[in-house]
């Protein structure tokens, strides 16, 4: 089983605007979650969220 980050419309802005609010990075956070959940969780700045259904539905079947 993966867990997946659903994409964000700017992922370049997406570090600084967690800093501004005092949340740590996409990179920390993943790791995080994998550890906490013990599943691993996946974020990919480049795919859409079709695209991420279609991943989703494949890791079900």
């Amino acid at each position: 089983m993966q867990l997946y980050v659903y994409p964000v419309e700017n992922p370049n802005l997406l570090d600084s605007l967690h800093a501004s609010v005092g949340l740590s990075s996409m990179a920390d956070y993943l790791e995080l979650l994998t550890k906490t959940t013990g599943i691993d969780a996946k974020y990919n700045p480049e795919i859409s969220i079709e695209q991420l259904n279609t991943m989703r539905n494949e890791d079900r079947n």
